[in-house]
């Protein structure tokens, strides 16, 4: 019997990753969740344990780490680097990559992530005053990140043994921007599977509609006002008809209010913007209208929908310069660049033929399939626990 730690807040996704190691270690697995940390909604989530940022400073809570073999981080952010960096020696940790995490070790300016329209939004949303600046509250709370960050971000990364980023594309661009002295080996590892959760209740299936999916949250790498842009300005070969999804549940409010104002100016009640977190059966159901599906990140972002998107059958639009699209494309995957729709706007009366649908889903196979995601976790808990069972 193998103890494997899960180190986490109460969020969408801890609930598939659980699933998946239960499957490979039943009965061998333990969730330490941060308390009042979740993702913009509580769930139900199982926990054994709940934790405070204070208690990662203690040693006679750090102390508790040394009954499990493997320790597993999902997302490695500033309240978990003293825990990591604090733990006794021996402990063994596996960093389980979100994106927001190790973004900042890819590019030393994320503003370069933002096009033309959304920058200035973006500068107009972080103005504050020079009272809100000195506030003390405010201010003590920059200086202690700051401060965490400086005595335990080197240390921790030193401590970290694998590290599994949502693309192993990704890992490269981490390694080639020289950003993180400290970079742990690479096993590919990824959160849901698409039998398990991502389409569960939903195989088979395919899009129903000719709406198009605009994004995936209320963050300004999304780019949605240039995609604005872009719809508005080929109306006349799109149709005045089709709906716009838009999935603004979380992120920056101020970005969510902006978005809300112009979706609704441009689009009227054709405008659909999503605004609480739905069930994720209602959410592939309400997906399921969209023939199209339009993603202006230039990072990986939203794999999970453009996941979903592409199995159900819609047209999917990326950046070319996305690793995404790149990694998908490599695989054969049958998908379009944002530039191939500002060229041929007709695309988006052009559904994909069942033949394209059926490549599309094998390459998904190849990747989210249960048994692609099992074997991920077995070969990451063996790589730690030099178990010999790599497959």
């Amino acid at each position: 019997m193998k103890k494997i730690l899960h180190i986490t807040t109460d969020n969408k996704f801890i609930s598939h990753a659980l699933t998946t190691f239960e499957n490979v270690y039943p009965g061998q697995n333990t969730v330490w969740m941060f308390a009042n940390g979740h993702d913009g909604h509580v769930s139900k989530n199982h926990r054994d344990l709940e934790f405070t940022f204070f208690d990662t400073l203690k040693p006679s809570f750090l102390k508790k780490l040394k009954a499990f073999d493997l320790v597993v981080i999902h997302g490695f952010d500033l309240f978990k680097f003293p825990l990591v960096a604090l733990a006794p020696a021996g402990v063994k940790f596996a960093w389980l990559g979100w994106g927001y995490d190790y973004y900042s070790y890819i590019y030393k300016n994320e503003d370069a992530l933002l096009l033309s329209e959304t920058l200035p939004l973006k500068k107009s949303c972080r103005k504050t005053s020079f009272a809100d600046f000195l506030h003390p509250v405010k201010l003590a709370k920059k200086v202690a990140r700051k401060l965490t960050e400086l005595a335990f971000k080197n240390k921790a990364l030193k401590r970290i043994g694998s590290f599994s980023p949502v693309l192993s594309e990704e890992h490269k661009l981490v390694a080639n921007a020289g950003l993180i002295t400290h970079l742990p080996a690479l096993m590919p590892w990824n959160y849901g599977s698409l039998e398990e959760s991502l389409v569960k209740n939903f195989i088979g299936e395919r899009v129903n509609g000719d709406a198009i999916l605009l994004g995936n949250s209320a963050s300004f790498t999304n780019n949605h006002l240039e995609a604005f842009e872009l719809i508005q300005a080929n109306e006349d070969v799109i149709g005045l008809h089709s709906k716009i999804v838009a999935p603004l549940s979380y992120g920056d409010a101020c970005y969510k209010k902006a978005m809300l104002e112009q979706g609704e100016l441009n689009f009227g009640e054709r405008f659909h913007p999503v605004v609480d977190f739905m069930a994720i059966d209602d959410y592939v159901a309400l997906l399921k209208q969209c023939g199209f599906a339009i993603m202006n990140h230039k990072r990986q972002q939203a794999v999970g929908n453009i996941v979903i998107m592409l199995y159900l059958g819609a047209r999917v639009f990326l950046r070319e310069e996305n690793p995404t699209y790149q990694m998908l494309k490599n695989d054969g995957a049958i998908l379009n660049t944002i530039m191939e729709l500002e060229q041929q706007p007709d695309l988006l009366k052009a559904p994909l033929t069942e033949q394209e649908i059926q490549t599309n889903i094998a390459i998904l196979y190849k990747h989210w399939s249960k048994q692609a995601i099992d074997l991920k976790t077995k070969n990451l808990v063996s790589f730690h626990l030099d178990l010999g069972e790599h497959a």
